[in-house]
């Protein structure tokens, strides 16, 4: 994930996870703890800066995890 807020290592968020609907899966909501970040520059202005976080889901219900499974292994039709 990439954003500009400065977010520690360990928090826990609510995300919004988002795919295109012709997999039938338009939107869908996960906790995930950020595991590591590291900052990342784009060039010398101050708007090409932020962080990039690794995410561990932490909660995800069952029915959204066996379709983003299907989707990530290429599945999914």
């Amino acid at each position: 994930m990439y954003s500009i807020e400065k977010i520690p290592v360990g928090t826990t968020l609510k995300i919004g996870v988002l795919f295109p609907k012709e997999y039938e899966l338009a939107i869908f909501e996960v906790f995930a703890e950020t595991i590591w970040k590291e900052f990342v520059s784009e060039g010398e202005d101050r708007y090409q800066q932020g962080y990039k976080y690794g995410l561990k889901f932490i909660h995800i219900l069952e029915g959204d995890y066996w379709k983003l499974r299907e989707l990530l292994s290429g599945r999914f039709k």
